[in-house]
């Protein structure tokens, strides 16, 4: 389970550090509004993304670096 234990806060929080770590190796950096809006949930939620959705999210993620 990700983040045992942690609050949902204290989960969005560490996602967002973590995508914005990593998106300054990106070419073209994620704004802080699609990392919540897109990413985050998309990590919380990915028993329940959609397989198509999670893999444009993917490319979209790819095609920033």
């Amino acid at each position: 389970m990700l983040f045992y234990g942690a609050s949902s806060s204290d989960r969005n929080k560490g996602l967002m550090a973590f995508w914005q770590e990593y998106n300054k190796g990106c070419g073209n950096s994620m704004t802080d509004s699609y990392i919540n809006t897109t990413l985050i949930p998309a990590v919380l939620n990915f028993d329940d993304v959609n397989v198509n959705v999670g893999t444009e999210v993917l490319n979209q993620v790819f095609d920033m670096i």
